[in-house]
């Protein structure tokens, strides 16, 4: 699995099972059980990638996980329709 694929889970399981549909990265930093450290050496980059309004030359981000967030309030994000209908390929893993 890969870093962007535990993100978009780990924003999924807190959005179905902790029934939060806005979130911010330190939720999903401890859904995912990292440090601060590991969070920004490896994973910050990828979420922000995964934001609706970022530039997708900025990162390099797969199509299908770009625009899957979108920013809601200061430091707090929500699913976009898009991200919503994710959902069911990822049905099995969590």
């Amino acid at each position: 699995m890969t870093n962007i694929e535990k993100i978009f889970i780990a924003a999924k399981t807190i959005f179905v099972d902790h029934k939060q549909s806005t979130f911010s990265r330190n939720d999903i930093r401890k859904q995912l059980g990292l440090s601060t450290h590991r969070w920004d050496m490896s994973f910050t980059s990828l979420f922000q990638g995964m934001v609706d309004n970022v530039p997708p030359l900025k990162f390099k981000i797969r199509p299908k996980f770009r625009n899957v967030f979108t920013r809601v309030d200061k430091g707090l994000y929500e699913f976009t329709n898009y991200g919503l209908s994710l959902f069911n390929e990822f049905d099995d893993i969590i």
